[in-house]
């Protein structure tokens, strides 16, 4: 990637890398092996179809290959720059086993980049929904959620404590990393979608979670108010004049433009400069304070380089700037004069002993090491936790004892309605994985206000050991699970929608050449012979057990299945079947969704309808305790009743009557 030379870039606030041109994109493009199994994908947190945007780079259709990226990205210019897909995408590269991996990151920039440049690109606004979420945090979760939410026509209000919208993406990344006009272009994206976007709203204090349900009519809330809370050494010294935060330091430099000769904030231009830690964020306030006019700026850091968490790249470009790293090195005073000020840091020499609980070699203090470093100011860069304010205001919100949020795997929190996702729930972390919280959350609030609740099969929290501890114990968590089944399927039924069609398919019986002619055409080979293998069986039990013990295999019954999302799945598949595709592109992230969907329909057809109002309750325990058929032995009993044109005829009160005999 071409960039501007290090004592260039060291004196000035431009961004670093000047990207690809067409020819080179195009070129890096080239080198990809557009494999068949698509291990890149499985590395991104938000599953972009990598080889599918690649392969449009490498035929010159830049408008292709954006479609493909905003599918699952709502912020490709923001992801192509400060994502690590060293250690993501590009390290499931096959192409890096033998060379250097394919410029993905690089090739998602140039494609954001180009997207962006252009004056005739129009969003087309979704019809609305008529249902109202608020989102708190306008970074990379709040950011994501809101934008997928909009889409689905969601009348969307995020809600921004800071002056300006993006989170960390403005005030805690530099502007020679990520400009901000990038990601304004992003927020105005979303604005453009219907976002609303309201700023100065400190949530917790302005106004409270309850109060933005309760009386402003938001039927749900997700929460992505980020990790700003720093933390400290607790060492002597730490209030002295010239001691920041990383935080601190960066918000003034970044979000408030201190390093302009004209800006109203002001911030200490020291000489000599100790940046504590070893992360991406040490070394972007490390590389601010040498463009802010230091002379010397030292990372001083407790391990070795090898332990350094920051990103390679990040690492290497501080050193070509003139950084100085004080490696197995620790602070234990900050010194400062009579009035006050910094001027020195008093360490330690440290050496690696014996891993940790982090797998991490641990620290340990070399005797007789004490030095003093000749510094003017300390920038403290040990982490972030989330602020406690909205644990503080919002009753029944349960928290982890270091203040993240405590979420299921939907993102959903202790309080109904309410979802979370990113560093609130983390701690700080990368941008691709608040994304991909974001993302989370954004179907589960879907999934809640179109159904009443996030969709799992179970519908409710066990610890697995204990309820099937005891035979009574496992029976009444079976009847709770169907019961909570049924509810939510009768619910799905009633409103229509994709599950119907495939339901008005099995009356007309052509709901097996159907599946037949998907089948035929699915394109991943293995995806394709567990399918034929499972309808292939008489015994779907023992065929579902099978496949879950297969550790080959990406199935599992036992996680997360959502009927309407799968259904939905299923019908866009025929969708491309009938517009005469020649084959179906399935990625790795849907092949457990496509599966355990095939698996379910099989259970359908196969159960005898006129024998449900017979089953027996203990061999169905017997049958569902087994591993992984439990749920999917609810879903068929639910299915088979609402396959039965009878049933759904009958009053709510004779429904009710034979699901009480059923459990």
């Amino acid at each position: 990637m071409p960039t501007q030379e290090p004592n260039v870039r060291n004196k000035n606030f431009l961004e670093v890398a000047t990207g690809y041109t067409e020819e080179v994109a195009i070129e890096e493009a080239q080198r990809c092996l557009n494999c068949k199994h698509k291990p890149c994908v499985s590395g991104c947190p938000v599953h972009i179809s990598i080889p599918d945007f690649i392969k449009e780079v490498a035929q010159g259709n830049f408008s292709g290959a954006y479609d493909v990226i905003s599918k699952s990205s709502s912020l490709p210019a923001v992801c192509g720059r400060v994502c690590p897909q060293e250690t993501q995408c590009e390290s499931k590269c096959v192409r890096g086993i033998k060379t250097e991996p394919v410029g993905i990151g690089r090739l998602e920039r140039f494609v954001a980049d180009w997207h962006n440049a252009q004056t005739d690109v129009v969003v087309n606004k979704p019809e609305p929904n008529g249902h109202k979420v608020a989102v708190v945090g306008s970074g990379p979760s709040g950011l994501t959620c809101a934008g997928d939410l909009a889409k689905m026509g969601y009348d969307v209000t995020v809600f921004e404590a800071l002056h300006l919208a993006g989170g960390v993406l403005v005030y805690g990344i530099p502007e020679f990393r990520l400009p901000k006009s990038i990601v304004q272009k992003e927020v105005d994206t979303l604005k453009a979608l219907g976002v609303k976007v309201e700023t100065n709203m400190v949530i917790g204090r302005v106004i409270s979670i309850d109060e933005l349900m309760d009386d402003m009519g938001f039927e749900a809330v997700f929460i992505g108010s980020g990790a700003g809370l720093p933390r400290f050494m607790k060492i002597p010294g730490e209030n002295l004049c010239g001691v920041y935060s990383a935080n601190e330091f960066l918000t003034r430099t970044n979000l408030m433009k201190s390093y302009k000769e004209d800006s109203a904030t002001p911030i200490m231009h020291a000489k000599k400069v100790a940046i504590v830690g070893g992360g991406n964020v040490a070394m972007d306030a490390a590389r601010c304070a040498k463009r802010l006019g230091a002379d010397e700026v030292y990372i001083v850091y407790r391990r070795s380089e090898e332990e350094l968490p920051a990103r390679r790249e990040e690492v290497e470009h501080a050193k070509e700037e003139g950084i100085i790293f004080k490696l197995l090195n620790n602070p234990v005073e900050i010194l400062g004069d009579e009035n006050e000020f910094v001027t020195g840091m008093k360490c330690v020499e440290m050496e690696l002993g014996e891993p940790d609980e982090s797998g991490r070699r641990r620290p340990v203090v070399k005797p007789d090491s004490e030095f003093v470093l000749d510094v003017d100011a300390v920038v403290i860069s040990i982490g972030t936790s989330p602020n406690p304010l909205i644990k503080a205001t919002t009753k029944g919100l349960e928290t982890q004892k270091w203040g993240g949020i405590i979420t299921d795997e939907h993102g959903l929190t202790s309080r109904e309605g309410v979802y979370a996702g990113g560093d609130a729930v983390t701690g700080a972390a990368t941008v691709i994985l608040a994304m991909g919280a974001g993302k989370a959350g954004a179907k589960g609030i879907d999934e809640y206000i179109r159904y009443g609740g996030t969709m799992s099969l179970s519908g409710v929290n066990y610890n697995e050991d204990a309820i099937f501890a005891s035979a009574r114990s496992a029976e009444e968590y079976i009847d709770t699970a169907i019961a909570k089944n049924i509810q939510h399927s009768l619910r799905m039924y009633e409103y229509g929608g994709h599950f119907r069609s495939l339901l008005d398919l099995y009356e007309k019986g052509e709901l097996t050449n159907v599946i037949n002619r998907v089948v035929e055409n699915i394109n991943h080979s293995f995806t394709r012979r567990v399918v034929e293998r499972t309808f292939k069986s008489h015994d779907i039990a023992v065929t579902a057990s099978n496949l879950l013990r297969d550790r080959e295999a990406p199935m599992n019954i036992k996680a997360h299945m959502d009927l309407d999302a799968v259904t939905r799945g299923m019908m866009q598949m025929l969708d491309i079947l009938n517009k005469e595709e020649q084959s179906i592109q399935i990625e790795d992230y849907h092949m457990a969704q496509i599966e355990e969907y095939l698996t379910l329909l099989d259970l359908i057809m196969k159960i005898d309808l006129e024998s449900l109002p017979e089953v027996n309750r203990k061999e169905s325990v017997t049958v569902i305790t087994q591993p992984g058929m439990r749920y999917a032995q609810a879903n068929a009993i639910v299915s088979n009743l609402l396959l039965d044109a009878k049933f759904s005829e009958l009053s709510l009160v004779e429904r009710q009557r034979i699901l009480d005999r059923l459990l």
